[in-house]
Formats: structure tokens, C-alpha cells, sequence
């Protein structure tokens, strides 16, 4: 039973690389896999595997059926790097049995690697009408969130709703002018100062994004 279980192991198996833990992340069909892993431990280069044991294994999945979310720019770009060059590898190493990969290698271009906040944008420009948000909406560079975050620092030691009403929208406004006309507010503010409320905001503002 061993021996025949083995003869029916495809070859193009052999390209698997990694711990024994990596590679059950990389092979793995649950529908949900959590991986945890530190700096360093090679969390791109099983992803990498990852993408192209999914086209590898069913010849009926495509590039375009992949999600890949990053963080960071960089770390998008290193991803789609990783992943083409990984993908391309396995189908030069094994062109008979994956010459369905092929077809992955090709269309390699069209697969959705990209920063959480750029896939987003996509969805809000493709479902924006539906989403009840302008489709026109941008991600804000990194420049002019910093002068939006100063704009917000300097409102709050200005203790002025008007001057900080412009930077928001909708809900948020309203949600403004209540703080603004709360009696212990400027306290709060002495206490703590402007910049370090700014501060504090700006990165629990990052947190809840990241945890969306």
C-alpha cells in the first residue's frame, strides 16, 4: 500500500521546499489555514509556493481567482516578484505536467497581488454606486496625510469644531461637534496636549484599519 501510494505522488511534487510546517501551509486544502510566523521566516517565499501549488494542483484555477493582500507597497512588489518568478520555475521545471501552468505563466500579470488599501480602492470603484461612496475616491498619499494630520492637531488646540469639520464627512461631522461642545473637552485636551491626541488617533486609526 506504501509503495503504491508513493508511485502515485506526481513528480512535480519534488519542488516543494521548506519545514514540514511550511509545507503543510503551502499544501494545505482547509478552507481557512492561519499561519503565524515572526520577521524573517520565510513567510513570502511559502506564500510564493503557496500561489503556484493552487494552479499547480487544479488545472481548473486561474491567476485571477488568487487574492494576495499586503500591507505595504514593497511588500506587494516583492510578493508579485516572488510569485512570477516561483510560478515561472515550476512549469520551466516540469512542462509536460504542468502545462497547464502555462497559461498561469502568461496571464501572470492579471493576478490581484496588491496592498489591502489599492484592493479596496478597486472594490470602491468597481461597487462605489452600490457602496453609497463616490467612485472618484483616492487613497491619500503620504504627504498630504501628514498636513491632513497636522490640519487635525492644530484644530484641536484651536478647540475649533469649524476649522476641523472640513477634514471629515457625513457622520463624522456630526460626531465632531459633540466632543467639540463637551464641557470636560478642553480639558482633555490641556492634559494630553494636541499632538499627542493627534497621534494617538492616527494610530489607532491605523490599527482598525489594519484589523478590517
Amino acid at each position: 500500500m506504501t509503495d503504491n501510494a508513493e508511485e502515485k505522488i506526481p513528480p512535480w511534487h519534488s519542488l516543494l521546499a521548506g519545514t514540514s510546517e511550511q509545507i503543510e501551509a503551502i499544501t494545505s486544502d482547509k478552507p481557512l489555514t492561519v499561519v503565524s510566523a515572526g520577521a524573517g521566516t520565510g513567510k513570502t517565499y511559502t506564500l510564493a509556493q503557496r500561489f503556484a501549488w493552487l494552479l499547480s494542483a487544479d488545472k481548473d484555477c486561474a491567476v485571477d481567482q488568487i487574492l494576495v493582500l499586503t500591507f505595504t507597497e514593497k511588500a506587494a512588489l516583492e510578493m508579485q516578484e516572488r510569485i512570477k518568478k516561483t510560478v515561472g520555475d515550476w512549469y520551466c521545471r516540469y512542462p509536460k505536467d504542468l502545462s497547464h501552468l502555462g497559461r498561469s505563466v502568461r496571464f501572470i500579470d492579471d493576478a490581484y497581488i496588491s496592498t489591502i488599501h489599492s484592493f479596496s480602492m478597486k472594490v470602491i470603484r468597481e461597487s462605489g454606486l452600490v457602496l453609497n461612496i463616490d467612485p472618484a475616491a483616492g487613497i491619500a498619499p503620504g504627504p498630504k496625510e501628514y498636513i491632513w494630520w497636522d490640519d487635525f492637531a492644530a484644530a484641536l488646540g484651536d478647540a475649533s469644531a469649524s476649522r476641523l469639520l472640513p477634514l471629515l464627512s457625513g457622520i463624522w461631522q456630526e460626531r465632531a461637534d459633540e466632543i467639540f461642545n463637551d464641557e470636560f473637552f478642553i480639558d482633555f485636551v490641556n492634559s494630553y496636549g494636541p499632538a499627542m491626541l493627534a497621534q494617538t488617533a492616527k494610530k489607532a486609526s491605523d490599527i482598525l484599519g489594519r484589523v478590517r
